[in-house]
């Protein structure tokens, strides 16, 4: 039975890695050569188009932007780890236990195929989340993504970083600050979600009743991600006719289709190695039902429907969907666990040559593994 399963994964990232040529990259090589050492003039970066240049940098593979978000009802987590505590924060890392397990679950590295020239060989050692990885910054301003500090390496020895790094490390790609007072990359080891929830930092509240643009960020006390692509009723609620039925069980989080990237954990740690039925998610309120295979150890950098994350977090998702089917109807509602929020300068077709949230020049990263894209990307 399970080598019917690890066929069926293999079948489906190759086909999925397949055909992939008609999609155009959202970004140029001219972007991508500015995080690296060849340019003196780096470019500013919308944080979608760095966002995507370091989901095909992380993975070494040109197409993982482009590949359908990942569908954690059909695949589960990743397989083949073991979880560890880390011994001085209580976070979960993870460490390979059965290497072509963890070659197998992979989605956006086809490790059926050696790796092009100039690309890394990541199915030595396969990537995943790493709770407290954030990627290895230099301070000569590289930031080497497949690499952690010493003390995450001594667990986890395979690339892997946390939700706030992967947001953390596409602002620095971009070249916009995330704090006025510290650049970016000084704050990589300690961007708590709240710094993106803050007015007081480089972002701006985006009000309930706004359209959401790819690069605003969506935080909460335990996760943060961007947005992706914003797809038509993107929280399911077009068949809501009135605000009175702005209420969770007329939402199915399974229609909340606003695609989102990020790196994610363990969906939930507690019930690892069980099956979760996702119709128990909001008690009485009924959902789909769909069996999925749990791990515990997460999925890592992703682009995932957001609905999908109701299974780890239920009220936050929620009250995200029914602030904007209340906001439809020119109702307000409290958004008090959950923020959208996008940066000053994002989207900003006149960008200043200095702004407090814009990185001094000398200050923007470079970032290993872009060589990668330069050298086997269709621009």
């Amino acid at each position: 039975m399970r080598k019917l399963a690890v066929l069926l994964l293999i079948l489906f990232s190759s086909n999925a890695l397949a055909n992939l040529d008609c999609f155009p990259l959202s970004f140029n090589q001219e972007q991508v050569l500015s995080l690296t050492k060849k340019v003196t003039k780096p470019l500013v970066l919308d944080p979608k188009v760095a966002s995507d240049i370091l989901i095909n940098t992380f993975y070494q593979n040109c197409d993982a932007s482009k590949l359908p978000p990942y569908d954690i009802l059909q695949r589960g987590e990743m397989q083949g780890y073991q979880l560890e505590k880390h011994p001085w924060n209580g976070g979960s890392a993870s460490k390979v236990v059965d290497a072509e397990a963890a070659k197998n679950s992979q989605y956006y590295v086809n490790c059926q195929e050696k790796a092009k020239e100039g690309c890394k060989n990541l199915c030595d050692t396969p990537p995943t989340y790493i709770w407290g990885g954030k990627g290895k910054y230099s301070k000569e301003g590289d930031v080497d993504i497949f690499e952690n500090e010493s003390s995450i390496e001594k667990i986890a020895k395979h690339p892997g970083i946390d939700c706030s790094g992967f947001v953390n490390a596409i602002f620095a790609m971009s070249g916009l600050k995330v704090r006025t007072d510290m650049k970016t990359r000084e704050v990589a080891s300690k961007t708590p979600a709240r710094w993106f929830m803050n007015e007081s930092t480089c972002f701006e509240r985006v009000d309930a009743g706004s359209e959401l643009k790819p690069g605003d960020v969506i935080a909460w006390k335990k996760h943060i991600v961007m947005v992706d692509k914003v797809t038509p009723d993107p929280f399911g609620i077009d068949h809501i006719k009135s605000h009175k039925d702005c209420k969770s069980k007329n939402i199915d989080p399974l229609k909340i289709k606003l695609v989102v990237s990020n790196s994610l954990g363990g969906i939930n740690d507690e019930n690892k190695d069980k099956k979760f039925d996702s119709s128990d998610l909001f008690g009485d309120e009924k959902v789909k039902s769909t069996n999925v295979p749990l791990t515990g150890v997460g999925i890592g950098v992703s682009k995932v429907p957001l609905g999908h994350l109701a299974m780890k977090y239920p009220s936050q998702i929620m009250e995200l969907a029914k602030t904007a089917c209340l906001a439809k109807f020119g109702k307000s509602g409290k958004r008090s666990k959950i923020q959208v929020t996008r940066h000053k300068l994002a989207g900003k077709k006149d960008m200043p040559s200095s702004h407090a949230c814009l990185e001094k020049m000398e200050d923007r990263v470079k970032v290993k593994g872009v060589e990668c894209l330069t050298k086997n990307c269709n621009f």
